[in-house]
Parts: structure tokens; sequence; C-alpha cells
């Protein structure tokens, strides 16, 4: 895992912002609020707030102190840290709750799982959540209530999915027939207060300078937001439940003007759980066939205790489909995965034939090598891109913005700014692409200071039927070449970039 992530380039948009976020944090020497040069536009309001939770961050920027310098490598084998922490976690509770036998091979299907293996790899948040989540719920089986506080107080400064997890861990904290009320009590407040110890200086830094203890600008109103968020989703989910029991309107142009989010999303949101192959393409075979064992025969597998790891996965789902909306990523799933993984793993314990067991280990290593195979794929700089952003070194000022669907990759590789989230979902961007002549096309261009547009020839997708801002639409890439202010300065097999040219010229 250490060498594949060594041997290959940071790539997608998620794990450059990361990176990108703690070696800034490192160089400047105080936590940034927002990156200045993706999506962001100071002279308008505009800004790519830094709203993740810190603690990834916050840990490599220490380390980077301590070695005296920030690198790849050194952050690569830091993040290694939290695959090794999830096997091993999802092993000691595995065998404090089952035995030994079950925690090697929930150890065995958790290190196996592809989501895993890619963000083993990748500097995805979801690696350190899902290390975490077993620590957490084993503490509290073993009564430490304080270090089992400590535990969701440094989940929710990982990703704040965690907040799922937080009523049924509570709710464990006040659990036993056999102690006394007080001493219930007692146990949950410890739980809190440890929680609320290792958050707060989080919620005072985001008050402060993002102006929201959640979102920028809520100004502390969570209950309120969350009110809001909850009332708009179940409406949502309500008009898509309703829309989908009626015929399809008749095409027309106007309806087809406005991308439907839930086509959107559906069609550029990699890991969505409404595609079914993503499924086992991101669980894995093995977990699926055992947790299917485990259901069919639950009268034979269940035991009492197995609601420490149920509960949390019945309470965390509907939250999850809830909150997340119309971003029903899989990977999202991932601080419930290694309870589901544990689940698994009692139908070979408890199995009377060794060969189901070892065919399943054999399933567990061949995902892991596809797996693995390709993440290495994908997560390279291929030789056209090296081309294009050498180009954009030596011939595009510094100051220039490009516009570009992989605005992370390529302003990271360049240090140029670039644009597209800020777009994304606004009457600028449908216009753009859908609704501009040549006039207006300047004028979106000139107003949010776009001085090139970089194409990936792979993102381009046909638009007659389905429209989104996952990508360049073919209707607006097919009119560029007619477009008398763009000039095309730059075409290999992968990418291709046009200037605008400026008033005059």
């Amino acid at each position: 895992m250490l060498a594949g992530g060594l041997f290959s380039n940071l790539r997608f948009s998620d794990e450059i912002n990361h990176f990108w976020f703690a070696r800034d944090w490192y160089e400047s020497g105080k936590r940034p609020a927002y990156l200045g040069l993706v999506d962001t536009r100071e002279e308008l309001g505009h800004y790519k707030y830094r709203t993740m939770a810190p603690l990834w961050h916050f840990g490599l920027m220490l380390i980077w102190k301590v070695c005296a310098g920030a690198s790849k490598a050194v952050a690569q084998v830091y993040h290694t840290g939290f695959y090794v922490l999830l096997i091993s976690g999802t092993y000691l509770l595995a065998r404090e709750m089952y035995g030994k036998e079950a925690g090697w091979y929930a150890a065995v299907i958790t290190a196996t799982i592809p989501m895993f293996v890619a963000f083993g790899i990748m500097f995805f948040m979801d690696m350190p959540i899902a290390a975490l989540v077993p620590f957490g719920l084993y503490f509290i089986i073993k009564k430490r209530y304080f270090w089992a506080g400590v535990l969701m107080g440094l989940m929710f400064l990982t990703k704040r999915n965690s907040y799922f997890l937080f009523p049924t861990f509570f709710a464990f904290t006040l659990s036993g027939k056999s102690v006394p009320v007080i001493s219930r009590f007692k146990n949950g407040l410890i739980f809190c207060i440890l929680i609320l110890a290792v958050t707060l200086p989080d919620f005072v830094y985001r008050y402060r300078n993002l102006g929201g203890l959640v979102v920028p600008g809520d100004r502390g109103r969570v209950v309120q937001y969350v009110g809001t968020q909850i009332k708009t989703n179940l409406f949502s989910i309500w008009r898509g439940a309703r829309q989908a029991s009626l015929p399809p309107p008749a095409a027309t142009l106007q309806n087809s003007q406005i991308p439907s989010p839930t086509t959107e999303l559906i069609n550029f949101l990699p890991s969505d759980i409404r595609k079914p192959s993503n499924i086992p393409k991101y669980l894995g075979l093995s977990l699926l066939v055992l947790l299917a064992a485990y259901l069919f025969g639950i009268r034979r597998f269940y035991e009492k205790q197995d609601l420490l790891l149920v509960l949390p996965v019945i309470v965390y789902l509907p939250l999850y489909a809830l909150f997340f909306k119309d971003w029903w990523g899989l990977r999202y799933l991932t601080p419930i995965i290694p309870l589901l993984a544990i689940l698994g793993s009692k139908t070979l314990r408890d199995g009377k034939k060794k060969i189901p067991a070892y065919l399943i280990v054999a399933l567990c290593l061949l995902q892991f090598a596809a797996a693995f195979a390709y993440v290495i794929k994908e997560r390279r700089i291929t030789a056209d891109e090296r081309e294009a952003f050498n180009y954009i070194k030596s011939e595009v000022p510094p100051d220039s913005r490009l516009f570009t669907a992989e605005s992370f990759l390529v302003s990271y590789n360049t240090g140029r700014p670039a644009l597209w989230e800020i777009l994304f979902g606004r009457r600028d961007c449908i216009e753009l692409f859908w609704k501009a002549d040549n006039s207006r096309i300047r004028e979106i261009l000139d107003k949010h200071r776009i001085s090139h547009l970089l194409i990936y020839k792979g993102r381009i997708y046909p638009d007659h039927r389905v429209r989104h801002f996952g990508g360049y639409p073919e209707s607006f890439v097919n009119k560029l070449p007619g477009v008398d202010f763009l000039q095309k300065v730059f075409e290999n097999d992968a990418i291709v970039i046009w200037q605008v040219k400026r008033e005059g010229i």
C-alpha cells in the first residue's frame, strides 16, 4: 500500500485539496480559511472556504515540522498509518466481541474491501474516519468512557458524517441494567465532556473565521440550520418520489435548460449508491456474500451483543439518506463498514467447514489485487497532462485564470488560479454552456476574468438528452471554434486550451 502511494501521483480533487490544505498550514504557520487559487473570487466576495474537519491536516502539518519539510512521501507514510489503524482497530474490536478467530477474519475482510484499498492510498478522509470508529466502540465496550469520548471527538475532527454515530455511541454509555442510574449518567457526561473538550477549539475557529459552526455563515444557529436542511431534504425526497410516480413531461427547450440535480449526480458522482454496479465495486463481493449469509442464517448467527454493531448501522443509514440527499456516495458509508465486516466475520467463525472460509479469503486477496492495480493505474499524471501543464507554466502568465473541470489538478500543478465549482449550478454556467450567444459568452468570461479554457477531451459528454456540470457539454465544445475571440493555443490527444483574446487584439 505504501509503495503504491509513493510511486503514484496526487491526482484526484479531494486528495489534492486535503494535501494542499496541510501544506498551506505548514507554510503559513496558521490554519488557512480558504483556498485562494481554486474557485475563489475575492473581488466578488466568493471564497473556496476550507470547511473540512482539520485533524488529518493538523497531524500532517506537525509531522512535517518534525521532519523539517513538507513532502508527499511523508504524507503517504502518514496516511498509510491510518490503513494500519483500521485493520488493527477492527481486529481488536472483533476479538473483544467474538474471539481471536473472528478478529483475524474481520481484519482480512476489512483490509481487502476495495474502497479501503483505494482510500488507503489516496488522501481521502474516509480512511481516517473508518480507522477511528472501531477504537471508539472498543473503548465503550471496555467501559473506558474517557477515551471513548476522546475518540468520538477525534472522529468529529476527521469527517463530519461521524455525527451520525453519536446518538448510538452516547446511548451505549448510558446502558447497563446492573449499573446504577447515577453511574450511567456520569458515564454519559464524561463521554460528552471529552467530546466537547476535543472539538471546542475547532468550533471556535469556525465561528470566528468562517462565520458559522457547521457551514460558513450560519452564525451559530445550528438547530435552525439543521431544521431547515431536514425540511428541505424531506420535501425534496417526497417531491422526487411523487414525480417518479407520474408520467414524464414532454421534452421542451425550456425544461431542458436547467439540469436535473438527480440526473446530474448519477452521471458524474463516481460512487453513487443509486448505480447498482457501484455496490460490489466499492464494498467488494466478499463482504456482500458474508452479510447475505448472516442475514439468511440470522437465527443461527445472532447474539445479543450484535446490537452494538447493528444499532449504529440502523441509525446511521436514515441520517445518511436524509442529509446527503443527492450525494449518496458509497464512500460516505465508510464509518459503518468496519462494523459490517465484523458481523460478516462471524459467519466464518461459526462455519463448520473451513473450505468456504478459504474461498472467501482467496476472494478477498483477488479484490485487493484488483483494487490496488486499478488505483495505481488511475492515480497518475499522464504524459499529455504534463505537456499541457508545462505549456501553461511557460506560456500562461501567473495571474491568468483558467476555466476547467479539473480545477484542483490544474491549479495545483501549474500554480495558476482556476474556476469551475464557483459557477456550478449558477445561472452563468447554464447560460455559458447552453444559452449564450458569442457576445454573452464574452460577458460571462470577462465577469469571471477567465483568460483560458482548458478542455479535457475525456470529460466531454453528449448533452442532447442529459445536461449536467460534471464535464463539458458536447454542444458547448463544438461551438468554441466559431467564437471569434477564442484562439486555440494548445492541443494534444487529451487536452485542448483556448485563449480568450483581449479586446482590440
